[in-house]
């Protein structure tokens, strides 16, 4: 209550006397405290200090118990205009920083002064399809035995390591490989 009745008192006047600003910058919220300034001027306003710690059976509890039952919490959506910019942003920078991720993403257009929530960045890569295409693949089981060579590209296999073979294996000593290879989920 202290800060409101400071407010109403003294900080109004004196924003609406300097042309609604704080040391030549613009107070944030202008129009919002013109408007209450507005109301304060046609209507007679009234603010009380109740104290927190006043006894259950007097007359400012009384008042305190009104105004809180009074006082609700609500959320207020505002639809941002400036939403879709953010999004068409934050899937050029996607593509541009290639599909790495979310902090690349971020570090991308912070190290380009670009401003972009990391929210929004989030969004564009739940809905990235080629995210989403690199996020369903899965890594196959360990092949045994022979290896085809491949007729079609990234079918091609790289020997990794050759070692003996398990001893559990009957093989004898040809060698145990490990290999890896290009997966690609077809559609």
């Amino acid at each position: 209550s202290w800060s409101v009745a400071n407010g109403l008192a003294i900080w109004l006047p004196t924003w609406a006397t300097h042309d609604w600003k704080i040391h030549s910058k613009e107070v944030w919220g202008k129009e919002l405290w013109q408007d209450i300034w507005a109301f304060a001027q046609q209507a007679r306003v009234t603010v009380f200090h109740i104290d927190a710690r006043c006894g259950a059976d007097t007359l400012e509890q009384w008042y305190n118990s009104i105004t809180d039952g009074q006082a609700k919490i609500s959320q207020v959506v505002v639809e941002d205009p400036h939403h879709e910019q953010q999004m068409g942003l934050a899937k050029w920078a996607h593509q541009k920083c290639s599909h790495l991720g979310e902090k690349a993403t971020y570090r991308w257009a912070q190290d380009r002064r670009i401003v972009i929530n990391s929210d929004i960045i989030k969004m564009v890569i739940a809905q990235c399809p080629i995210c989403q295409h690199t996020q369903q693949r899965t890594v196959p089981h360990i092949v045994r035995g022979q290896l085809n060579r491949g007729k079609l590209p990234g079918q091609i296999w790289q020997m990794d390591y050759i070692g003996p073979l398990c001893p559990h294996m009957s093989y004898g000593p040809l060698g145990d490989a490990i290999t890896l290879g290009r997966y690609l989920k077809k559609d």
